[in-house]
């Protein structure tokens, strides 16, 4: 009995032990619930001490009270005080709020605006709190006038993707005033190329935007640059009216000409490369020597005609702004495991045709040479069999070398519609270290005119007393061709392949057939670029007519990777 009632005592504290054990389980989960939405909310101001707004502000230092714990990301970067202090203030975190100290003397009468972008994140899930702003005066009066606007690139008409500063200095800055002294007010673009100043004084601005690329406040030379023609004025908030001022940003480049790099690309091979293209070179070295200069005419392109010379000294002088001396060395760079012995230098694979299994019934096939051709022991007369593949017609044809001895064509007039075979024999060209070739055919096939397009493009709004250039380019902007309009104002671009093509117009006011960038210095603004909005789908064929209106300022929008035309770009016609 007394064995019974034991083991009934332990049956019912074991009982216990579990309804223990479980209330326990319940009790921790219902105090640390598994999962839950997660906190997408930025961090919410509670409160500013002194309050957002204060006149006659001659605290040292301000607090800003958030419903949260915060931290603050990239002060220097994401934190704009206007007008500009130094030394800055500096930022701390204290509980859920951050103090702000400011380390500078106070301007008397004067409104400061911090603007935080970015800069405020809460600290468990990073939300950011976009936009806010504080604002004091040290006087009796808060300024809150505003300029808006927006800051483009001025060729592509797309926001630029680096970090853009807007400013504002007094009216009656000197031109030099941007490379000196801070501005009054600073502010930022967003993503959208948009900009917003507020609680400025009343008055009148001059309005300027930099890449401010070492972040110092001042417009420097190697630094894009956007600028507005006329004094601008400030506004009320309430204004509905308020006019949006468009800048358009570009960087000119003031370059001084020089050698950019000087070395052999390869043995028997060297390239010199200038900052500008070079106008009327000549070269003299202590080795027998031929070169070409680039169709960009910023590198010339070197070829010892000894292929065994290593070292050779080469004197350049050019009317660009170049008389220079240099020592070029070969150097052999040897890949782990190669023999110390040098290979000779031999090209097997320097002649190339350029033509491919189809070709243009305007066209002629065509030959690329890595190295020039030696027209002493090249067969030149007679060279080329072509064969016309539908009738077995053979016949024979020259080959044509360009000044440049580095390419060359078929003196022969394919018919459309026709599949040809053309070879040239073994040991017919020779370059002048001395390397042949062996049998080169190629098998091509010719289109036809039905197998291209057309687009013609007519200027609206043209200007009688301004040229204009027209550019056709494919759906990356990449450009295709070129035509400069004197008083013509239809630009033709005949016999093109089928596919998509977008057109763009510049208005040429000095005539060099190249866009040309804007210049803080002379008051120019960018030449003005125009759009047409849509996408041209060309199909074999068929011709394409559109109207593009050239009025006014720059319309109508580009891509961000679009470059402006420069002396790489083809040719204009």
């Amino acid at each position: 009995m007394p064995q019974s009632i034991h083991t009934i005592k332990t049956n019912v504290l074991r009982c216990l032990f579990a309804l223990a054990l479980l209330c326990i389980a319940s009790c921790a989960r219902q105090g640390y619930p598994e999962g839950g939405p997660r906190d997408k909310t930025a961090p919410r101001v509670v409160d500013e001490q002194p309050a957002n707004g204060t006149l006659n502000f001659d605290e040292k230092s301000f607090f800003i009270n958030f419903d949260e714990y915060v931290v603050i990301q990239d002060a220097d970067n994401n934190i704009l005080i206007s007008p500009p202090m130094k030394p800055k203030p500096t930022f701390a975190t204290k509980r859920h709020g951050i103090l702000v100290t400011i380390n500078d003397s106070l301007q008397a009468n004067t409104t400061y605006l911090f603007q935080f972008r970015n800069a405020i994140a809460d600290f468990t899930e990073g939300n950011k709190l976009q936009s806010y702003e504080y604002a004091f005066s040290t006087g009796s009066v808060i300024d809150s006038m505003m300029i808006l606007g927006s800051v483009l690139d001025a060729y592509s008409l797309t926001p630029r993707k680096n970090t853009i500063t807007v400013m504002l200095y007094p009216e009656d800055s000197q031109d030099s005033t941007v490379t000196k002294n801070n501005p009054t007010n600073i502010t930022r673009c967003d993503d959208k190329g948009f900009f917003h100043f507020s609680h400025i004084c009343p008055g009148r601005y001059r309005l300027i935007a930099i890449e401010d690329a070492d972040k110092d406040l001042r417009y420097g030379p190697n630094e894009a640059i956007a600028f507005t023609d006329t004094i601008i004025e400030a506004c009320e908030p309430s204004d509905s009216n308020a006019t949006s001022h468009r800048l358009l940003m570009s960087f000119e480049q003031q370059q001084v000409q020089r050698i950019l790099q000087s070395k052999f690309e390869r043995e028997g091979y060297a390239e010199i490369v200038t900052m500008l293209p070079l106008t009327d070179p000549s070269l003299n070295s202590d080795s027998a020597i031929v070169w070409r200069l680039s169709a960009s005419r910023d590198t010339i392109r070197l070829w010892t005609v000894n292929p065994k010379c290593r070292n050779i000294v080469v004197s350049i002088a050019d009317s660009s702004g170049i008389t220079d001396t240099l020592k070029l060395q070969w150097r052999h760079k040897r890949k782990m495991g190669e023999s110390q012995k040098q290979p000779q230098s031999k090209n097997t694979d320097w002649c190339k045709w350029t033509t491919g299994a189809t070709m243009p019934y305007f066209m002629r096939p065509s030959l690329s040479f890595a190295n020039p051709i030696d027209t002493t022991r090249t067969r030149l007369d007679s060279a080329v069999i072509v064969l016309r593949l539908s009738d077995s017609t053979q016949s024979t044809h020259n080959l044509v070398v360009d000044s440049s001895l580095l390419h060359a064509n078929v003196d022969f007039s394919p018919k459309a519609d026709e599949r040809y075979k053309i070879t040239i024999k073994a040991k017919s060209l020779y370059d002048i270290f001395g390397n042949t070739t062996d049998t080169l055919s190629l098998t091509t096939e010719i289109q036809g005119e039905e197998k291209f397009g057309n687009i013609f493009i007519t200027l609206d709004n043209a200007a009688d007393t301004t040229q204009y250039v027209v550019l056709l380019t494919d759906e990356s902007g990449k450009i295709k061709q070129t035509i400069a309009l004197g008083k013509n104002k239809k630009a033709e671009f005949r016999l093109l392949q089928p596919g998509k093509y977008r057109v763009q117009a510049f208005a040429d006011h000095n005539d060099n057939a190249l866009w040309t960038p804007g210049n803080y210095w002379l008051h120019r603004q960018p030449e003005e670029v125009y759009y047409l909005s849509k996408t041209l789908t060309l199909r074999a064929n068929w011709d394409i007519e559109e109207r593009l209106s050239v009025e006014g300022t720059s319309s109508g929008t580009g891509f961000s990777n679009t470059d402006a035309p420069s002396s790489n770009t083809p040719k204009v016609k």
